[in-house]
């Protein structure tokens, strides 16, 4: 075996490796709880809960606060007071957050479970202590995880994880179609269409990204942040627009209906809100040469994906927004390797 036959294989174990440690706490139950009424508890809504339940949301989180003041802050003020590195995955601002979002999160989760009848052996103080620290713990262990594959494996840790925690859905949800197109819920052909959607996407970003590395432009940050942040921003919109309502959401309840998710209204200021980040990437680059593909890309993949479940009713495999992660991180982990396969052939 060559030195870079070695070397490849060495980053693929542990990258694999950790990935496997990632799906294995998964599927360890929390101490204390019932995990045999837990489905019936629930309404079948809930299979487990593990140590990672919180899964990536509180790193996530803590990372999208980080990436928005550096985003909305002026470049100029951004250097001087040096904050171009607080937005990075592993910098000990974002991990501190995410671990605080964590505590918060699963003293809720705690909370929640010794409401539920049965579910809890023995409720009270102590199990509220251990469910906390179990679940920032698994925060903790994702983390570290993450930081193993970006020192030792592929790199882009934090993004490889995202990128497999979304593909681990993609098994379940082909699944859950298949019994929904056998009772007839849906036609094949309608499920055909969303599945071409997300290969569409994904094609897409993959040109982008290579016609950015062929001009010089390295960074895929604005391609997938404003597929994430917009649709966040969608619901901190809605809930804002819905808790200024006149009179209220319950004395409105056309309210409700008004500002769901998937209305025509929440799917348009979804596309503008990712056209803006779209924009802003492009202004931090000092330049606007990219910034019509991809605003293309992140407007018509949140319409898209929207009009995939409103009109044909088909929910996707993927999801645009997951797509447009995968795709990327699956080009960047594939042109750091051969990168690394350049680099090793120049020592030999």
């Amino acid at each position: 075996m060559t030195l870079m036959q070695a070397s490849l294989t060495r980053i693929a174990l542990v990258t694999v490796a950790a990935l496997l440690t990632y799906r294995l706490g998964s599927n360890l139950h929390l101490p204390g709880v019932d995990v045999s009424r837990l489905g019936a508890t629930s309404g079948g809504s809930i299979s487990r809960l593990s140590l990672l339940a919180l899964g990536m949301m509180p790193w996530l989180s803590a990372l999208i606060i980080f990436e928005c003041v550096i985003l909305l802050l002026p470049s100029t003020l951004v250097s001087r007071l040096g904050l171009n590195r607080i937005n990075k995955p592993f910098s000990l601002w974002v991990v501190a957050v995410a671990l605080i979002f964590a505590a918060v999160q699963s003293y809720g989760v705690a909370v929640a479970l010794t409401h539920m009848r049965g579910l809890v052996s023995e409720p009270g103080s102590e199990f509220l202590l251990m469910t906390c620290a179990s679940l920032v713990g698994g925060t903790a262990l994702m983390i570290a995880l993450g930081y193993i594959i970006e020192m030792r494996g592929v790199g882009n840790g934090f993004w490889v994880l995202l990128a497999g925690s979304m593909l681990a859905n993609v098994p379940s949800n082909a699944e859950h179609l298949y019994a929904l197109a056998s009772q007839g819920q849906f036609s094949f052909t309608a499920g055909a269409v969303s599945l071409a959607v997300d290969i569409a996407v994904i094609a897409t970003v993959i040109a982008v990204l290579e016609a950015r590395r062929l001009s010089g432009l390295q960074s895929a940050e604005p391609i997938v942040w404003p597929m994430i942040i917009a649709p966040l921003a969608v619901g901190w919109v809605m809930a804002l627009a819905i808790a200024i309502w006149p009179g209220g959401p319950f004395v409105q309840p056309g309210a409700l209906d008004f500002f769901l998710v998937n209305h025509p209204i929440a799917i348009v200021i979804q596309a503008v809100i990712a056209g803006m980040l779209a924009w802003r990437y492009a202004k931090r680059e000092a330049g606007l040469g990219f910034f019509l593909p991809i605003a293309g890309v992140t407007i018509g993949a949140a319409i898209l994906s929207k009009l995939s479940l409103t009109s044909l009713h088909v929910p996707s495999l993927l999801g645009a927004p997951a797509a447009v992660v995968v795709a990327t991180v699956c080009y960047v982990v594939i042109r750091r390797a051969d990168s690394l396969g350049i680099s090793l052939e120049a020592r030999q």
